[in-house]
């Protein structure tokens, strides 16, 4: 009894021991084996990069302006003339090309005043039925079974207006003497001439408004160059983006700003924008090369500055920003092909060992 006792008690300690020793070596391992890694990977931060890389965008250039109404188109005439007959009133709405006034010419060509005013009304027509031809085409679905007859229509109504307003145009010219025509779509804001009455010289006769309205801005010296009549403007208020386009750009710049005063043109048809409200107006200037980053990686403690990492280290590499273009910036300080911290560097400090969770090439 003795002698199994004994050999139970030696199998239990040799069981311990065996139990023993192997958990010493998977707690402990090697020297240069796992308890390295469990030190190191403990003691790093975890941060998402990206590739610095060359590209090309274009820049934009942020102006405040105030809204405003378009001024009013006040008509006149640079002769006596006597007027024959007006065709507006007061509020009514016109389009580019109507006429307002007809004045009284000796040796009128009345065949030609007649085709004048076929032409007319068979432009109007036509007019009205391009937009009777939209209102229901837009109405359309496309899995409406008439939809591309719909459209068909619309297209066909399309051209036949073209077609009559090319006349109409035409005509227009010929009968230049005899009128004043409408240069923009609009409202009839007042009228002054009166049939039987004279004209005179620099006489307001009618004043025509728009739906459109201004915003008066400042454009450096160094960037009006790359601004001119016709240029594509974004318009931001608090709640709204909205389009415009460049209407003038003063030749002189104003000597309290050294500013070029720029108006940029927009309509407010179905906005309720008062005037005297603030609006930012963007521009898109030129287009440069070079290292754009996302302002989104860009840290300031008093200078711009990035974390680079470089064999798993992050540095601080301060950077000087050249141009924005909307939430991107180009900058001199980084090469192409360095990896930026793009996500974690709230968290970095300069020498800071680092392990890289995800990358963005």
């Amino acid at each position: 009894m003795k002698s199994n006792k004994l050999n139970s008690v030696l199998i239990t300690v040799i069981v311990i021991l065996i139990v023993t020793f192997a958990a010493v070596l998977l707690l402990n391992g090697n020297e240069d084996g796992e308890e390295k890694k469990i030190v190191q990977v403990e003691n790093t931060i975890p941060v998402e990069t990206m590739k610095a890389d060359n590209s090309s965008l274009v820049i934009t250039r942020e102006y405040l302006g105030v809204m405003k109404p378009m001024p009013m188109q006040e008509i006149s005439v640079n002769e006596l003339r006597t007027v024959e007959k007006v065709y507006v009133k007061t509020g009514m709405e016109v389009k580019e090309g109507d006429p307002l006034i007809k004045f009284k010419e000796d040796n009128e060509d009345d065949e030609l005043l007649d085709d004048f005013f076929d032409q007319l009304d068979k432009k109007e027509d036509a007019y009205d039925e391009k937009e009777d031809a939209w209102d229901e085409y837009d109405a359309a679905d496309e899995d409406d079974e008439d939809f591309e007859t719909l459209k068909s229509d619309y297209d066909k109504a399309v051209r036949e207006y073209d077609s009559e307003k090319k006349e109409y145009d035409r005509l227009k010219e010929e009968c230049a003497e005899y009128f004043i025509f409408c240069d923009v779509d609009g409202y009839v804001a007042d009228v002054k001439a009166a049939p039987r009455q004279y004209a005179y010289p620099n006489q307001t006769l009618i004043a025509i408004g728009s739906g459109e309205k201004t915003i008066t801005i400042g454009v450096y010296a160094n960037e009006v160059k790359h601004v001119e009549k016709g240029k594509d403007a974004s318009i931001f208020t608090d709640e709204s983006k909205f389009d415009g386009s460049i209407l003038y750009v003063n030749e002189l710049p104003n000597p309290e700003t050294n500013t070029y005063e720029t108006t940029v043109v927009y309509n407010s048809e179905g906005n309720d924008f008062a005037a005297g409200e603030l609006a930012t107006v963007s521009l898109a200037l030129e287009e440069k090369s070079g290292i754009w980053i996302p302002f989104s990686v860009i840290l300031n403690d008093g200078q711009d500055y990035v974390y680079v990492v470089n064999n798993s280290t992050a540095l601080k590499r301060y950077l000087h920003i050249q141009a924005v273009s909307e939430n991107m910036a180009l900058v001199e300080g980084l090469s192409a092909g360095e990896m930026i911290v793009s996500g974690g560097m709230n968290k970095l400090s300069a020498g800071a060992v680092v392990s890289t969770v995800s990358k963005t090439e």
